[in-house]
């Protein structure tokens, strides 16, 4: 490879990995099936200083989790929620696929599958 296209193709590898982490970022409408019906809630995901963050919000209140695991295309968070049950512990695993986005939500009685569209 001459000197002149290794900046370029460096420049190209490096373009490809930012990318990859730039589309985890977004705001989600995602849905899952719980024990007690749908679940419908928004879930925004950014990058800060320190890494991501994850907002979500939905009909039982909003929450911010500043600890979010992103490699490339795939997230994961912890989430711990009181019920009327007591506190019960979540943990989100995702995949984002262009303006689609997929996972799990593991719950104390298993794990549930969740599916959303990215939002303007």
């Amino acid at each position: 490879m001459t000197s002149l296209f290794r900046p370029i193709v460096g420049a190209a590898i490096l373009t490809l990995g930012l990318a990859a982490h730039a589309e985890v970022a977004g705001k989600w409408a995602i849905t899952w099936e719980g024990f007690r019906g749908t679940n419908r809630n928004v879930l925004t995901l950014e990058e800060t200083d320190d890494g991501y963050q994850a907002h979500i919000a939905g009909p039982r209140g909003e929450r911010t989790i500043d600890a979010v695991a992103v490699d490339g295309d795939t997230f994961s968070f912890d989430l711990s929620m009181r019920t009327r049950m007591g506190m019960i512990d979540l943990t989100y695993s995702g995949t984002v696929a262009g303006d689609s986005v997929s996972g799990t939500v593991a719950t104390p009685m298993g794990e549930r599958p969740f599916s959303g569209e990215r939002k303007e």
